[in-house]
């Protein structure tokens, strides 16, 4: 279910279905389900697709309610999986390839800060996690995305204050 509904995010009803009919019927995912056996893995992949969906809908929405969500479903990977470090450095790989671009949206501004924010602080509750968002080395691509959409914003706010000629004239100098 959660398949279709990512799917339908990205292109709609007939990928949607094609998609749900894919994993339903796809070996690996069987093996690794409740059908299968039991592992970690049955809960995990159900994490990822949730968390990939909400943070699709809330860049398409720009609604902080799905962000919200993103960052809950964050916490539920987090909660079951190792492989959480996957799922947030492809976000904010996604964050970075939209960025550079050209594709910078107080939209996703919002969205990636409420995510990344919200996520890291709700996963410092995780007992085997803690801290290690702010020093790890796997997870140090959340955080430089991060801090590059602070400084962008920043550069663009001061680009509005002082104009785009003295602008330049301040980088150069």
């Amino acid at each position: 279910l959660v398949t279709y509904f990512f799917a339908y995010e990205v292109d709609g009803k007939s990928t949607a279905l094609v998609a749900a009919m894919l994993v339903a019927i796809v070996p690996a995912y069987a093996s690794r389900s409740v059908a299968g056996s039991f592992d970690n893995e049955a809960v995990a992949i159900f994490g990822l697709l949730l968390t990939s969906y909400f943070w699709l809908k809330a860049l398409n929405s720009g609604s902080f309610w799905w962000a919200s969500w993103c960052s809950l479903s964050y916490l539920y990977l987090v909660a079951s999986w190792g492989g959480y470090v996957f799922l947030i450095n492809l976000i904010s790989l996604h964050v970075l390839v939209l960025l550079l671009t050209g594709r910078f949206s107080s939209r996703l501004y919002a969205m990636f800060s409420t995510f990344y924010l919200t996520g890291t602080s709700l996963a410092t509750h995780i007992p085997f996690v803690r801290y290690r968002h702010l020093h790890s080395s796997e997870l140090m691509l959340p955080l430089a995305s991060f801090l590059l959409l602070q400084g962008f914003l920043v550069s663009s706010w001061i680009r509005s204050l002082v104009g785009e000629a003295l602008f330049k004239k301040l980088i150069k100098a």
